[in-house]
C-alpha cells in the first residue's frame, strides 16, 4: 500500500528506487475528482497485488519440490493420509497475505480528499512539489496535512474513507485474486517491525509524514501518536470496518499506566475489553508500559528483565 506514492507519480518510484514500478496511471496533477485519484490508486494495487501473489504461488510451488519437511509430514494426519510432503499439503488454502502501510496510505488518502478535493486549500500541484521538497519550505502547508483528521479517533469525515478503504481497495481487490491453493486472498495486516524498514524505504506521504520516518504498526492500528481521543475512540473507528476485512488485521494498543495501576484499573480495563467485545472486533493486543519505563529499559536491561512488550503476533 505504499503505492500512494508512485499514484501521484504516474507509477514512477521517484523517492527509492528511481524506476517504473507501477502502471501509468495519469498524471495526479490532472485528477479532477477524488474518485480519479481513488481509481488510480486502485489501479495500482491491482497490479502490485496480483504480482505478489503471483510470486508468493511460484515460490509455493517451488517449495514443495526443492524443500520437503518429511519429519513434519510424518507427524501430519492429512500428509500421512494423503501421502504428500508437508510443503505440498495444500487441502486447506493458506489465503492470508500481509499488507503494510495500509494506515498511512488511508490517511493520506483523507488528507487530500479534505484539502485537495472538498476545500480546494490546496492544489495537487503544490502536494506533489511538497513530497518531492521532502516538506522543506512547505511547513505550513505540512501542519495542515498533518492536522487533517486522521484513523483512531471515531472521526466519521475520516473513518468512512478508510472504512472504504480497507474493504473496497484492500481486501477487495485481493479476493479478486485466487491463489495456488484455488482459494481467495485475503488481508491479514501484521507488520512486526516491518514498518520501521519499510517506512525508511518510503519517501514522503500526503497524511504529512516525512520520507523515511516509519510506517503505521500493526495492521488497522492507528498511525502512532495520531489517535488523540483514547482507546475507546480507536476500538469505535475499527468496529466500523466489517468483520471479515478486520479479522487477523492486527490492532495494537498502548493504555495508560496510571490509569491501569490505580485502584479503578482493572474495572476500566473490563469495560474496555467488553466494549472491544460488544463492538464485534477481531482482534486486539495491548501494552500497559510507560516511555519513561522502555526508555530506562534501554539504558540498564538488566534492571527490567519482567517487562513484556508485545510486537504484532508473538
Amino acid at each position: 500500500p505504499a503505492n500512494h506514492g508512485i499514484t501521484l507519480a504516474n507509477g514512477f518510484d521517484w523517492s527509492y528506487s528511481n524506476m517504473q514500478l507501477g502502471p501509468k496511471t495519469g498524471d495526479a496533477t490532472d485528477f479532477k475528482t477524488f474518485e480519479d485519484l481513488w481509481e488510480a490508486y486502485r489501479k495500482q494495487y491491482q497490479y502490485c497485488i496480483s504480482l505478489v501473489i503471483r510470486a508468493k504461488d511460484v515460490s509455493r510451488y517451488f517449495e514443495g519440490k526443492v524443500l520437503q519437511m518429511p519429519f513434519v509430514a510424518s507427524i501430519d494426519d492429512g500428509c500421512m493420509e494423503l501421502g504428500r510432503d508437508a510443503m505440498e499439503l495444500s487441502e486447506q488454502p493458506n489465503g492470508w497475505h500481509n499488507p503494510i502501510t495500509t494506515v498511512v496510505a488511508a490517511n493520506s488518502m483523507v488528507a487530500m480528499k479534505k484539502l485537495i478535493f472538498d476545500e480546494k486549500k490546496y492544489t495537487m500541484q503544490q502536494l506533489v512539489d511538497a513530497l518531492h521538497s521532502n516538506w522543506e519550505g512547505f511547513e505550513e502547508m505540512q501542519r495542515d496535512f498533518l492536522n487533517a483528521p486522521k484513523w483512531g479517533n471515531d472521526d466519521d469525515e475520516a473513518d468512512q474513507t478508510i472504512k472504504l478503504f480497507y474493504e473496497d481497495i484492500i481486501a477487495g481487490e485481493m479476493r479478486k485474486l485466487t491463489n495456488y491453493s484455488g482459494g481467495p486472498v485475503m488481508p491479514t495486516g501484521q507488520a512486526v517491525g516491518l514498518y520501521m524498514e519499510v517506512g525508511s524505504r518510503t519517501g514522503p506521504t500526503p497524511d504529512g509524514r516525512f520520507g523515511g520516518e516509519a510506517a503505521d504498526d500493526g495492521g488497522i492500528s492507528p498511525y502512532m501518536g495520531t489517535d488523540k481521543k483514547g482507546p475507546t475512540a480507536v476500538l469505535r473507528s475499527v468496529s466500523k470496518v466489517n468483520a471479515s476485512t478486520q479479522k487477523a488485521n492486527l490492532l495494537n494498543q498502548r493504555l495508560s499506566t496510571s490509569i491501569m495501576r490505580s485502584k479503578h484499573g482493572f474495572n476500566i480495563w473490563l469495560a474496555y475489553m467488553k466494549t472491544w467485545f460488544d463492538l464485534d472486533i477481531d482482534h486486539v493486543q495491548f501494552n500497559v508500559v510507560s516511555t519513561e519505563e522502555m526508555k530506562a529499559a534501554q539504558k540498564e536491561p538488566e534492571k527490567h528483565g519482567d517487562l513484556i512488550v508485545r510486537v504484532s503476533g508473538s
